[in-house]
């Protein structure tokens, strides 16, 4: 099972809210780590920058979850917006490791 259906399966799952917040989680530490790091000012700042879009819209699903029982982004477009997101600041090495933590600590 590749990573894309790893991520479409916990969706699914009752292990979907524990998932998102682990994953929201680990991209904050990314954006911080980012932010700390003295290379590459211009760079680091998009890259912080996606990974905290990338949060905007896994906090966005979980709130709306929660708040109206609904599921936010439809399960087979949420990846696809979070990997838009991680292109727009080259941070597409920061949400796959996210990804692997959050699937780790929900398996």
């Amino acid at each position: 099972m590749n990573i894309r259906q790893q991520v479409e399966a916990v969706l699914t799952s009752e292990k979907r809210e524990v998932f998102l917040r682990t994953l929201g989680h680990r991209l904050g530490i990314s954006a911080r780590e980012i932010f700390a790091r003295d290379e590459d000012e211009r760079g680091g700042l998009l890259q912080a920058r996606a990974c905290n879009e990338m949060m905007i819209a896994i906090w966005s699903q979980l709130a709306v979850a929660r708040e109206v029982g609904a599921e936010g982004y439809p399960d087979a477009e949420f990846l696809p917006v979070l990997l838009s997101k991680a292109d727009m600041g080259e941070a597409r090495g920061y949400l796959r490791s996210a990804l692997e933590s959050a699937l780790d600590a929900t398996t």
